[in-house]
């Protein structure tokens, strides 16, 4: 039986050499514009194509590596009278994504390793790379990325994205028992200073300190779990420890006095509610999709005792479960704390009902410090924007998490979450001294 899809395959190979030495034979000469060609990565690119042929058809591909990952797209687009594409106003008909999308070449991108779906940079001090490529006409993602057809590219182009702005600075933390990282922003301080943390399956994630020192804020990644000589089991965790770190940052010399903000994915999500409710130091706090109860043991926090829920790392939890169990809301607005609580509709983890159900145990007139924004179609890891969705991956154990979300909807809710963010602590937190 013959191989077909060989065989179409060898076919439209074959046609795009065609068409390569087609246009060349015309003094055909496309020039791609990316820019900015070294950014952040919550800066919008700007992806332009020129010199093209009227109403021709070109794929654009975007391949994206660091530390051994990659990620790529592609889209299919057509040529406007001028012979030009502008991805800010002109619809992509196929490809990855469809529409008019001006950052759908970085969002849209899929792990090309199935062992690394999420994009997670360690080391924040290096920007990552991403691959811009013209194709002709209309081809799939694996034919943009095959040696096969390297000869027929019209035009490519490298930008540089990374998390650390030239002049921030890094600085680890090995002070009594916390670990971690500080980020200090460029210019003259003090700065509006921010606590961070992710979840639990734990370690030191600093890309989003990195990225809020990189936008002026004096940021401590906090590690509290499975790093350096920290405690592995859940049950070993104090709240003693998240105390010290609000209090260490706060004293800083670098922190601007009246107070600190906290932000926690997760777990650390449900840490940064308990900040707001016990520790007078948290001016300004986000959460993004983390619990409204402790997710901590049992414990005494200043004299009071506190029901815990901790979660697990071997049972992945389902929704039916996670209602049934008894709760204990944490007193958020105990503390004045200008909380913003982030909610994916489509989250896998802690499901958005049971934030639903524990609000209703806060006092109507105790609400009025807490906002709460839903993201219809996001999943559970909502990070900063244009980054690929990783609907699902493999923790430490080797336990699969289905972690939720669509692309689209997913890629709406990181952009939309992160201006949200950037506001919440530009506005409540101390203002930096001019």
């Amino acid at each position: 039986m013959a191989d077909n899809s060989n065989s179409a395959y060898s076919s439209a190979t074959q046609r795009l050499h065609v068409i390569g030495r087609a246009l060349i034979s015309y003094n055909f000469s496309p020039t791609l514009q990316v820019e900015p060609s070294d950014a952040l990565i919550d800066e919008p690119l700007s992806v332009r194509v020129s010199g093209l042929l009227k109403h021709q058809k070109i794929t654009l591909s975007a391949v994206l590596r660091g530390e051994g990952k990659e990620f790529a797209s592609c889209a299919h687009y057509t040529a406007d009278d001028a012979g030009c594409v502008d991805t800010a106003v002109q619809s992509s008909v196929g490809g990855s994504y469809t529409g008019v999308e001006p950052q759908g070449l970085l969002w849209s991108m899929s792990a090309q390793k199935t062992s690394s779906k999420r994009l997670l940079i360690k080391d924040v001090t290096k920007p990552y790379d991403v691959t811009i490529s013209v194709h002709p006409d209309h081809m799939d993602l694996q034919s943009t990325q095959s040696s096969c057809n390297t000869s027929s590219v019209l035009d490519t182009t490298h930008v540089r994205r990374g998390y650390m702005r030239d002049g921030v600075q890094r600085m680890p933390v090995r002070m009594g028992r916390l670990r971690g990282s500080l980020f200090i922003p460029l210019g003259e301080g003090p700065f509006p200073a921010i606590l961070d943390m992710f979840g639990g399956t734990g370690g030191l994630f600093e890309f989003r300190a990195a990225l809020l020192a990189s936008r002026g804020f004096f940021t401590f990644a906090l590690a509290y779990r499975s790093y350096d000589d920290l405690p592995h089991a859940f049950d070993e965790l104090d709240f003693d420890y998240f105390l010290e770190a609000a209090e260490m940052l706060n004293k800083n010399p670098h922190s601007q006095p009246g107070g600190i903000g906290v932000i926690g994915s997760s777990f650390g999500g449900g840490l940064t509610n308990m900040l707001a409710s016990f520790c007078d130091k948290v001016r300004a706090a986000v959460s993004i999709n983390g619990p409204l109860v402790s997710p901590l043991r049992d414990q005494d926090v200043n004299g009071e005792a506190v029901r815990g829920w901790m979660p697990s790392l071997v049972e992945v939890p389902d929704e039916e479960s996670v209602l049934q169990k008894e709760y204990h809301a944490l007193p958020m607005w105990r503390q004045g704390t200008k909380l913003l609580h982030l909610l994916s509709e489509d989250d896998m983890v802690l499901f958005v009902s049971a934030y639903r159900r524990i609000m209703k145990m806060v006092p109507e007139d105790k609400k009025y410090n807490i906002q709460s924004v839903f993201y219809p179609g996001a999943g559970h890891l909502l990070e900063p924007p244009y980054g690929p969705l990783c609907r699902d991956s493999y923790i430490t154990g080797g336990t699969r998490i289905i972690w939720g979300g669509e692309r689209k909807s997913h890629a709406v809710a990181q952009e939309d979450s992160w201006k949200r963010i950037l506001e919440h602590f530009n506005t409540y937190l101390p203002k930096r001294s001019v």
